[in-house]
């Protein structure tokens, strides 16, 4: 690859580390300093590229969660809304089978074993977590 002539200045004590180095390798100043800029050029380009490439890695990240967060929270108000509505034409058939105060007792009853359940881990989730059941 042809060369092209390049001056730079540094602080004494580093023109001197680099004489010293050189001397260390037998290397001339001009190849030594040539070899160490070829190396320090690269590395940052390569910096640069993964800098570039996280950056843009992280966008499309965070692009693909966001839409998985819509799809989730619709998810969740669609099953709300179902349930809810599951509830009521129960709590209702129930009403007028069995009367308003045994509908409301069920529907207490159900709701009182609902948050139990909520409160107690599944057992899929008592083994991800290494909980063994009290016995």
């Amino acid at each position: 690859m042809p060369k092209q002539k390049l001056t730079i200045w540094v602080e004494e004590d580093a023109a001197q580390r680099l004489k010293n180095l050189a001397a260390v390798e037998d290397l001339t100043l001009s190849e030594y300093g040539s070899t160490l800029l070829a190396r320090g050029v690269a590395q940052r380009s390569d910096e640069l590229v993964l800098d570039l490439a996280g950056a843009r890695i992280e966008r499309a990240v965070k692009r693909e969660v966001g839409v998985m967060s819509d799809r989730l929270a619709k998810l969740i108000v669609q099953a709300a809304m179902e349930a809810g509505t599951s509830r009521l034409l129960h709590l209702n058939q129930i009403a007028q089978q069995a009367g308003p105060e045994v509908a409301q007792a069920v529907n207490r009853k159900a709701a009182d074993e609902t948050r139990e359940r909520l409160r107690t881990p599944s057992a899929a989730v008592k083994d991800l977590l290494g909980i063994e059941d009290a016995q």
